[in-house]
């Protein structure tokens, strides 16, 4: 059922709109009037919301749009586009600039690019103090041990740790296994004494545990 103004209330309406005042109009699904205000605009044709719900307009109106349709309700047009890594066919929208259909293949490409070119010294220097003063403030306490692969100077002074004490547990005299290098004097509070022989024990896991919670 298509819901438009009869020719009556257009009449009414023309001559309303030259004459410059308030329309009261009735509503097309339930015949109540409505209007008067100069909120309400002049092209409404339901009283509220819920008559324009129930009277089905909308959905109609979506049905019959050539250019619309039903399927595409509510949904840009798209173009395909194949990625350049993997060959994945995914859509996009038309005005994207998009290369790639996942963040992994974006970054093969990266690695690929970068792969044989040498680094100069400067370079490493400055990924090397920025990394640091990022765990510095950061005080390595939700991820502890991802800077300390990296620097050389922590494992030449852990594996020197662990060699004078012959890898064994200074607290439950446990022999190998998983074993880590405890800092007496803390990383944060004591800077200069980090790399320091004296400074360091070797701790099985469980006993390396219950010094921080002792230390709380």
């Amino acid at each position: 059922m298509a819901y438009k103004h009869t020719e009556e209330t257009k009449k009414k309406i023309s001559e309303i709109r030259k004459s410059g005042k308030t329309y009261i109009r009735p509503c097309i699904f339930c015949n109540k009037m409505f209007g008067g205000g100069t909120g309400i605009p002049r092209k409404r044709k339901f009283c509220s919301r819920e008559c324009y719900l129930k009277s089905g307009f909308h959905s109609n109106f979506m049905k019959t749009h050539p250019n619309i349709g039903q399927l595409n309700v509510g949904r840009k047009k798209r173009k395909n586009v194949t990625c350049k890594v993997c060959g994945k066919v995914f859509e996009v929208i038309p005005s994207s600039r998009q290369k790639y259909c996942s963040h992994k293949c974006f970054r093969k490409t990266i690695s690929n690019n970068l792969k044989g070119k040498p680094k100069s010294p400067e370079h490493i220097k400055k990924v090397n103090k920025a990394i640091k003063k990022y765990w510095d403030k950061r005080g390595r306490k939700k991820v502890k041990r991802s800077y300390h692969n990296v620097n050389k100077k922590y494992t030449i002074w852990r594996t020197s740790v662990f060699e004078r004490d012959n890898y064994t547990c200074q607290v439950c005299n446990l022999k190998g296994g998983k074993l880590q290098a405890h800092h007496i004097k803390s990383w944060i509070k004591y800077p200069k004494l980090r790399y320091e022989i004296n400074n360091g024990i070797t701790v099985c896991v469980s006993c390396h545990k219950q010094y921080h919670k002792n230390r709380k």
